[in-house]
């Protein structure tokens, strides 16, 4: 029986472009302990174009604009004034890069919509980002 070619996603990099809007011609890779990746859904939406000669009335749809969820980034949150993710919430929009374990790499632009820093616990103090991704993402292969 051959083996799984499965793999966790430890070693993933998240890193930040030097541009918006897609003109990145160069990423830097955060220095925040990224604790998980929530890579952005890929989706399309369904127009329905039933009409009353629809065959045997069942809906009949026609595919229509595509777009991508969210994309979120955890971190375990170690308060500094020159925080990265917080100064590109601040900045709006940026280009992003999450390169896989295996190298492949997904670039896209987006809007960072929310940065929320660490709860002070008896826990690890974990942050989260949330970026809406603009446009159409890009898959790279492995440099």
């Amino acid at each position: 029986m051959p083996q799984t070619g499965a793999a966790i996603g430890q070693g993933a990099i998240f890193s930040i472009g030097n541009a918006t809007g897609g003109a990145s011609t160069a990423y830097v890779d955060v220095s925040i302990e990224i604790t998980n990746m929530t890579s952005p859904q890929l989706n399309r939406d369904a127009i329905d174009a039933t009409h009353l000669l629809s065959p045997e009335n069942f809906r009949e749809y026609i595919a229509g604009l595509k777009g991508q969820d969210t994309f979120t980034l955890e971190f375990n949150y170690l308060p500094a004034v020159t925080d990265e993710l917080y100064a590109n919430w601040q900045a709006g929009a940026g280009d992003y890069q999450m390169t896989y374990p295996d190298g492949i790499r997904m670039q896209f632009s987006g809007i960072p919509t929310a940065w929320k820093p660490g709860d002070a616990s008896a826990e690890t103090m974990k942050g989260k980002m949330t970026i809406q991704p603009s446009g159409k993402p890009t898959m790279l292969a492995a440099i």
